[in-house]
């Protein structure tokens, strides 16, 4: 372009810009959790469990890798114990590396290989980490209270309101054999 075209350039790099309505974002991380705290609210969860990735196993700043290594985890450990159902909620470290929370139901105890790692501070609950999860560290415990492990899992989807890391991906994961709620409509 030429210097007298500049004020041309600019509208159509204006133009080109994707628009970004904050109002339809907001929708979307209410509405998603909305869908995540029903979906909660029609399962029973045993475990709470977090899922973080070894620098030195996979390259945990890498989205693509690191949700893809999520997901073939998650299907093969369900071919090994099909009554498992879990949902799960991505956030991103301070650092940017992602990592996962879940709620697990429909597995023993015995089956997620557990090792224990330390007592909680507040709690003195015991915390594990699960020896089935390869890619990294990993904790997982008892749910004591199931209302507050739901509310504390949703409370992530509305961390990422604004996180443009988010846009047009998935909010939450859940296993396929999950209790949906039904919507009746008149």
């Amino acid at each position: 372009f030429l210097k007298e075209d500049r004020a041309k350039r600019e509208r159509l790099l204006k133009e080109l810009e994707p628009k970004i309505n904050i109002a339809d974002i907001k929708h979307s991380a209410r509405r998603a959790r909305q869908n995540l705290y029903d979906i909660c609210l029609c399962n029973d969860f045993q475990y709470f469990v977090t899922f973080t990735y070894d620098k030195e196993k996979i390259d945990r700043y890498n989205d693509e890798k690191t949700r893809r290594a999520f997901s073939i985890w998650a299907n093969n450990i369900r071919k090994i114990y099909p009554d498992m159902y879990y949902v799960a909620v991505c956030e991103y470290h301070e650092k940017g590396a992602l990592h996962y929370h879940m709620l697990v139901g429909g597995i023993k105890w015995e089956d997620l290989k557990p090792e224990f790692w330390k007592l909680d501070k507040k709690t003195l609950a015991p915390i594990y980490t699960v020896g089935a999860w390869p890619w990294g560290y990993s904790t997982v415990s008892r749910i004591r209270n199931g209302e507050a492990a739901k509310h504390y899992i949703c409370k992530y989807i509305t961390k990422q309101h604004f996180d443009e890391r988010f846009f047009n991906k998935r909010r939450f994961h859940t296993s396929h054999n999950i209790i949906r709620p039904t919507v009746y409509s008149a």
